[in-house]
């Protein structure tokens, strides 16, 4: 057993994915019990309350007493289940059933995983076990997991909505959250307009510039997303343009013509050249057909690192309709309200 943590000492990622989702909802917990308690009715279902906190009540009329006044706590036992893929383990969430015969109270199984079927389907014996022992067993995606918190819990501080904020952009980041198709990754482009110009954004393959898969890019810089552009494809670039591997592509093109139109787009630019002698590097090809739009970063000071925003699918079918939504909302803060709607 262990503690949730900022730091923890866990290297398997299903149990580091655990840890920061646990943690997510007790930071939530902390900043206000009853926002916990909505989320939970969010997450599992309103037809099964979960009560956080005590509940005062006066003159509660019982068949042979009245009590003046009464505090009464209900009793509740969650356990969660992590997979980073889309099944689950049989056997795992049966044993999580059989040890839940004792507790008293309401008793739930919560799987999280990436899948976003709408009607997740558990095995028959599974289910019908889950019903004798008086379990409710309840699936979750990581995408519907966030856009609940972000939903919900957005302005009852500054700081957790900088907290959930971070977390999703963890989940992104470990391609935890399925619809790339629906997301725009923001990036600061201030120094890389010439590469922007050449239908390319190149960065070293670091753990700071592990992006997930999404299927537009926008530029920032002067606080204001500046433009929108779709992506062909990230390739990856070996030392001194000795090789290059596809990591992922949204178009339709061979691999050997995106690795060869990445890495003559290294040589065309000579400082990436020179850096690509010590590390690899991260080409993202872009499309060129572009559209401008105007996106205010509302948040104190300016956008650090990047930022992941939704966009709605009737309005991710292209660069123009994608930039005229993300116009329309002016701010950050309104476009991730929209998109979590």
């Amino acid at each position: 057993m262990a503690e949730l943590t900022l730091f923890p000492s866990y290297h398997n990622p299903e149990n580091q994915a655990t840890n920061y989702c646990g943690l997510i909802l007790k930071l939530v917990y902390q900043a206000s019990p009853l926002r916990l308690e909505e989320i939970l009715g969010s997450l599992i279902g309103d037809r099964i309350p979960v009560q956080i906190g005590p509940r005062f009540e006066q003159q509660r009329k019982y068949k042979n007493a009245i009590p003046d006044l009464e505090i009464r706590q209900s009793a509740f036992t969650i356990r969660m289940e992590t997979k980073l893929g889309t099944g689950h383990d049989v056997n795992q969430l049966a044993n999580h059933i059989d040890a839940l015969k004792d507790p008293n109270g309401l008793k739930i199984v919560l799987l999280l995983n990436s899948s976003e079927e709408e009607t997740y389907l558990f095995e028959p014996a599974l289910q019908a076990g889950a019903d004798r022992a008086g379990v409710v067993l309840v699936h979750l995606s990581f995408d519907n997991f966030y856009s609940t918190l972000d939903r919900k819990c957005r302005g009852i501080s500054e700081t957790l909505d900088d907290e959930i904020e971070q977390f999703g952009d963890y989940l992104a980041d470990m391609g935890l959250r399925s619809s790339w198709q629906g997301w725009i990754n923001v990036l600061s482009t201030q120094h890389s307009q010439n590469e922007i110009a050449g239908n390319v954004y190149m960065c070293p393959l670091t753990r700071a510039y592990s992006f997930s898969r999404t299927k537009y890019l926008g530029t920032y810089w002067d606080k204001h997303i500046r433009t929108v552009h779709s992506i062909r494809a990230c390739v990856i670039i070996d030392l001194n343009q000795t090789g290059a591997r596809v990591k992922w592509k949204n178009s339709k093109d061979d691999d050997s013509v995106l690795q060869s139109v990445a890495i003559s787009a290294v040589k065309s630019f000579p400082y990436r050249a020179q850096e690509n002698v010590n590390s690899e590097l991260q080409v993202y090809l872009l499309d060129p057909e572009f559209a401008n739009t105007k996106v205010l970063y509302d948040s104190y000071g300016g956008m650090r690192g990047h930022r992941y925003l939704p966009i709605p699918m009737e309005f991710a079918v292209n660069v123009s309709e994608a930039a005229k939504f993300l116009k329309d909302q002016e701010t950050f803060s309104n476009v991730k309200s929209i998109g979590a709607e």
